[in-house]
């Protein structure tokens, strides 16, 4: 599995979900906004057979703009259409990878790739426990409570 994100602590809070990736995701990221399932719903399960790939599954159908919505970290590299673990939860500590320099105790939100830099507009996404001299470098995130 390349680019896993192994959390370093975990929390009352911390959620781990299965979601129908709508784009290639890559680990230790911010994945998008997630929506409906891909089929079932309250309803329950669509009726068998499921259609090719289908699992039921809360689909995440595109990455994150600049500052929006996230719906969790992508916990390893997933092709477009793959089944993407995600993790989250406020209070959850895990790396992410940095799109910009990265001071530890810097409020984070997303950039287009999910990739996290100091909040300046938009919604925030956590706080850096660790730092960060340019983009493409882990950074310990402890995460904020978010929704969709």
């Amino acid at each position: 599995m390349n680019n896993e994100c192994i959390p370093t602590k975990e929390a009352a809070y911390t959620q781990k979900i299965t979601v129908h990736a709508g784009y290639a995701m890559t680990g230790k990221t911010f994945c998008g906004p997630l929506t409906s399932r891909q089929s079932g719903g309250l309803g329950g399960l669509a009726t068998d057979p499921l259609a090719a790939g289908d699992g039921s599954n809360i689909l995440c159908p595109a990455a994150p703009t600049a500052g929006g919505i996230v719906g969790g970290v992508i916990n390893w590299d997933v092709p477009n259409g793959g089944k993407a673990p995600i993790t989250r939860g406020a209070g959850t500590f895990l790396p992410v990878t940095s799109g910009a320099a990265v001071v530890v105790g810097n409020e984070l939100q997303v950039d287009t790739s999910g990739r996290v830099v100091p909040f300046t507009t938009g919604r925030k996404v956590g706080i850096a426990h660790s730092a960060a001299g340019a983009a493409g470098v882990d950074v310990e995130v402890e995460l904020y409570a978010f929704s969709n």
